[in-house]
């Protein structure tokens, strides 16, 4: 007999068991649960609740009709409430009472109804709220006829959920409306219209109630108004829904000003929003927040393109023009089984995806139908200035931000003709265009010496009475290239000193080695690998950590993965971190590739969580070479560990596997850590909706790091470091694997090992002699092993 038949099941001494044991049963339902919950004797505290909630999303996921709202949005519901301060209070769409509990527990009103036409979230929500009072009945019917006392409103409705019944919606002139479509809107427009003149509701709302035609247009029709929207990170409601949202506040009063501000996972930024918010401060609406324009308001993504060019500008010196404008002389769009008509400097503009952009029609690797023909204007520009800025990494993200659409986003006639593109005059176009010829000339002479280098090694290793021949032919080739080494090792230099200062720290270490002591410096090449694992799986645990939801999704799986190869977070090792950035790295890879609707939906959580909307830190970090680049250093040091006495021959041969590897790596990085850096916050001032930020920049391999002013959106936090976006107005708050600390006078970084049985916290220094290590009680990094899971 199953558990959820048993008519006495024996008492649970808590929930995390009771809920374990459910966990094998075939054909569990939540009415099924609460029936179980019930018959243990559970009464489910506000302690327990996360748990219960973790144990559903994990359990049926998307299947849910309800978004559960996670714990920091929950606290901005209340903080909300707090000022609205109701008497009576409805969730037109409850679900199992995940909101309704929350409020029920911080005592803000004084009767609490809530609405679900599930009965299995009914029972259950009976047992999580019971103080509340359920209806199971249809929310529009009942909004009809029982909705006039209630003076507030609080819900998630669901996403994507269509109404093909038309709705009866009163008007300001008293006259009914008869409207369809997008349920959660009409549910917001439906309740909004039962409050009283000094009533609030409180609901989350998809990106497409902001759209040109949407009910959000006509908001003064139906005598009601907007007063807030604060746009929720992508993820919110993982593993439901990735889609980007936004919680509105709606009253009675229509008001040409709507108060904007993103809302993060960091509670206390949220404070400060909400606080902007109450006192009607009028900041940055992409920072503490702000008052915009509402008949304008598309969306807090539009404001942010807008930024994102004109930063852009100031970076070209140069405005920004459209492609549409006098460029294009002509745009065709492609038309199924129709080819183009060949014209002179056109350019081929692929609708969907990021691939490049073509010159010929000879060149074009998609279906006709998937490109626009685009004739660029001779006086203007030529076409292959066009192609090679729109390829760009600047162009692309241009395309990118204009595509649109349900089902598989893309460009359309009208938003390629609004393109952004940045063209100079055409003697700066000429100029710039010879030094790309100059770039790629070298680089093909780079390419014969490599093709030179494999037929030497070919040469070699297919006949071995020509040793003699191919070591001349590498004595000579080495004299040619005699003059260059020297520039290599100046390019190497200024490329290490734009890493991370923890990176660059120990490479520092390994150039400054003497030649003739290879076992050393392979030594610190070793070193450094372990040290760039650690370091970017710090970055991707960092990023999926900041979304409870997501990260959950993904833990149970990431942990099996180490348990299987004997591995944990309590005592990290080489292996730790390479199974962190091959699992972690996998799924970042999942989320950016896809051309359809949800694949966008998946970059923007991805830029969310990174807190990078350019999304360069999530590829860089889920570059799917960098796994196999640290699990050949990984071997080789497990190789030479485990080995014996090994000749200096040997340890020049291994140092320079190691050597190659790192080129490789240089090949990933490229000049990423131009555009990124590492920074630690030295204090900060809030003035006109932006933190004023105290920055160090701890980059290169000189612990005197340079100190600058930022103006970010978000506070941060002394104690930690963050990646930030040169560009950028908000920071990735990294888990505290990595510490940067004042030894000797000096900083040193410092990288997380193990927890000792004391349950003290040992950190190791791969570049610092006189204190290699630092082992002292870090409560934070405790809490931190045991979110993750031990073994």
């Amino acid at each position: 007999m199953s558990l959820i038949e048993a008519e006495n099941p024996r008492s649970k001494p808590n929930l995390h068991e009771a809920l374990d044991a459910l966990r094998a049963e075939p054909d569990l339902n939540m009415q099924a649960l609460a029936s179980y919950l019930e018959k243990c004797g559970f009464v489910i505290p506000p302690a327990d609740l996360p748990v219960l909630r973790s144990f559903v999303v994990m359990t049926w996921g998307r299947r849910g009709s309800i978004l559960m709202p996670p714990e920091w949005l929950i606290s901005v519901f209340l903080d909300l409430l707090k000022d609205i301060k109701p008497h009576t209070l409805c969730d037109p769409w409850a679900g199992a009472g995940w909101l309704v509990h929350s409020v029920v527990d911080a005592g803000i009103a004084s009767e609490i109804h809530a609405i679900t036409p599930n009965q299995g979230e009914l029972a259950l929500g009976q047992l999580i709220a019971p103080s509340v009072q359920w209806h199971s009945t249809n929310v529009l019917q009942w909004l009809n006829t029982q909705a006039s006392k209630i003076d507030c409103f609080v819900s998630c409705p669901p996403f994507g959920i269509k109404s093909s019944a038309f709705i009866g919606l009163g008007s300001a002139s008293a006259e009914q409306i008869q409207e369809r479509g997008d349920l959660a809107q009409l549910i917001a427009i439906k309740a909004g219209q039962c409050l009283p003149p000094d009533g609030r509701g409180l609901f989350v709302v998809s990106t497409s109630f902001f759209v040109r035609d949407s009910l959000f247009r006509r908001m003064s029709e139906f005598g009601l108004g907007v007063e807030a929207a604060f746009a929720l990170p992508a993820g919110t409601f993982a593993p439901h829904a990735n889609i980007p949202a936004y919680l509105i506040v709606v009253g009675r009063n229509p008001d040409s000003r709507l108060f904007v501000a993103p809302l993060s996972s960091d509670t206390t930024v949220n404070k400060r929003v909400i606080g902007n918010f109450r006192h009607a401060a009028d900041g940055d609406p992409l920072g503490a927040g702000g008052f915009v324009d509402a008949a304008s308001f598309t969306g807090l993504e539009a404001i942010r393109s807008a930024a994102a060019l004109e930063f852009a500008a100031a970076q070209m010196h140069h405005p920004a023009e459209t492609l549409g404008g006098s460029l294009a002389k002509e745009i065709v769009q492609g038309r199924y089984q129709q080819d183009f008509q060949d014209a002179p400097n056109t350019i081929y503009v692929p609708l969907l995806g990021n691939s490049d952009v073509r010159e010929s029609l000879d060149e074009l690797t998609l279906k006709s139908q998937n490109y626009a023909q685009v004739v660029i204007n001779p006086d203007r520009s030529s076409a292959t200035f066009v192609a090679r800025f729109l390829n760009s990494e600047l162009g692309r993200e241009l395309r990118a931000k204009s595509r649109a659409g349900g089902g598989i986003p893309r460009l359309t006639k009208a938003s390629l003709a609004s393109l952004p593109v940045f063209i100079p005059d055409q003697a700066t176009q000429r100029h710039i265009l010879a030094v790309e010829a100059s770039i790629a000339a070298e680089r093909n002479t780079l390419l014969a010496l490599e093709n030179e280098l494999q037929t030497l090694r070919n040469t070699l290793w297919s006949s071995f009475p020509s040793t003699a021949e191919v070591e001349g032919g590498v004595k000579d080739l080495s004299a040619k290239l005699a003059g260059s080494h020297g520039y290599m090792e100046d390019g190497l230099t200024r490329w290490m000193d734009s890493l991370p200062f923890p990176l660059a720290s120990i490479l520092r270490k390994w150039l400054t080695t003497p030649e003739r002591d290879q076992k050393t410096k392979y030594e610190h090449l070793i070193h450094f690998f372990e040290a760039t694992a650690e370091f970017f799986a710090t970055i991707l645990l960092s990023a999926y950590s900041s979304n409870p939801a997501l990260f959950e999704a993904h833990r149970r799986k990431l942990l099996g993965a180490l348990n299987n190869q004997n591995l944990c977070f309590e005592h990290a090792t080489f292996g730790t971190w390479k199974i962190v950035l091959e699992y972690l790295g996998g799924a970042t890879r999942k989320l950016l590739n896809g051309n359809n609707c949800e694949g966008e939906e998946n970059r923007r959580l991805c830029g969310e969580i990174f807190s990078d909307p350019a999304l360069e830190l999530a590829f860089l970090a889920s570059h799917k070479d960098l796994p196999g680049i640290v699990s050949k250093a990984n071997k080789l040091r497990n190789d030479t560990s485990h080995g014996g006495v090994q000749s200096p021959e040997a340890w020049k041969q291994q140092h320079e596997v190691l050597h190659e590897e790192l080129q490789r790596l240089r090949g990933i990085f490229q000049d990423a850590w131009a555009q990124y850096r590492l920074v630690r916050s030295t204090g900060s001032r809030f003035r006109k909706g932006v933190f004023e930020t105290d920055l160090l920049e701890l980059r290169g391999s000189n612990s005197e790091f340079l100190s600058s002013e930022t103006e970010m959106r978000i506070a941060l936090d002394v104690e930690h470091l963050y990646i930030t976006r040169r560009d950028a107005y908000h920071a990735l708050k990294l888990l505290p694997f990595i510490k940067i600390e004042s030894k000797d006078g000096v900083y040193a970084s410092f990288f997380y090992n193990r927890i000792e049985r004391d349950e003290r916290v040992r950190f190791v220094s791969y570049h610092h002699e006189h204190c290699s290590e630092i082992t002292e009680t870090y409560a934070e990094v405790i809490e931190l092993i045991k979110g993750l899971g031990v073994k």
